[in-house]
């Protein structure tokens, strides 16, 4: 039987992977410009006989990103001629939403009644009961504590372990390749694994190896090993199949620098 097969990458996890390893390794273009349609057939797939491949790439843009001179950063408009370029070979992109959320840092506040200067936890922000000075039991208001604005995805995560869990539960695709060594998905993994017995889940990891100083007890001495950067063994011990993906391998599968769409508009690679 032909094998029908499912793809969901975790398009953050994988970005985040490409720039680490792209940091000191010069190639003749940059590996941001992947076409995942090219690294499924030619590197995982091998060109095998199957009668159906289906790619969902999840991502999310950042649109308050800003220059210094407070315009659209340039890595927006990268972004959506990137989102153009994989839908151009038929990708399935997913989008999620970037916040603001405000996040307490660690701070000295004054209280109010007594003017005692009292150290705050950012963690002591986050409890359930309110705070209260320890001279004189004055409340201190969470507005006389320091907090920054950041901005972070959200939903994406989620959307994928749904999205997981209900290809595996309709038994449309036999093989399943999740593109992520995020531990929160373990749990939609471990749910495959255990309920969709007709379903092998693949593990897509990015395999670079980096140089890490160690202390040898035995010689001594300061020593060096190679690691992985990016952690498989949570996957590993479900006993699922997990393939590292060489990322110097993704040179050969990258877009052409100029995509013709449908409509006759180019796309230009916004990496050179």
């Amino acid at each position: 039987m032909k094998d029908k097969v499912a793809v969901f990458i975790d398009g953050f996890n994988f970005y985040h992977a490409i720039v680490a390893h792209m940091k000191g390794i010069k190639y003749p273009k940059s590996l941001k410009w992947l076409n995942y349609d090219s690294v499924m057939r030619n590197l995982l797939l091998k060109n095998k006989d199957f009668s159906d491949l289906y790619i969902r790439f999840y991502t999310a843009k950042n649109n308050y990103k800003c220059d210094d001179k407070g315009n659209p950063h340039k890595s927006i408009h990268n972004h959506d001629i990137y989102i153009n370029a994989l839908k151009s070979q038929n990708i399935d992109v997913i989008e999620g939403k970037f916040k603001f959320r405000s996040e307490p840092l660690n701070t000295y506040v004054e209280c109010k009644n007594c003017k005692h200067e009292q150290f705050i936890h950012k963690f002591e922000i986050c409890f359930p009961k309110n705070i209260h000075c320890i001279k004189c039991d004055t409340e201190i208001l969470p507005e006389q504590m320091l907090c920054i604005k950041k901005v972070e995805e959200k939903k994406t995560d989620v959307k994928i372990a749904i999205d997981l869990v209900n290809t595996a539960r309709d038994n449309k695709y036999n093989k399943i390749f999740l593109f992520s060594t995020d531990s929160d998905f373990i749990p939609p993994v471990e749910y495959i694994k255990n309920y969709c017995p007709n379903v092998e889940i693949i593990i897509v990891a990015p395999s670079d190896k980096i140089e890490k100083k160690y202390y040898d007890e035995k010689t001594k001495t300061l020593k060096t090993k190679s690691v992985y950067r990016f952690g498989t063994k949570e996957f590993e011990n479900l006993g699922v199949t997990v393939l590292r993906l060489r990322l110097s391998k993704l040179a050969n599968c990258l877009f052409e620098d100029e995509i013709e769409l449908p409509n006759g508009k180019i796309l230009k690679n916004p990496w050179i």
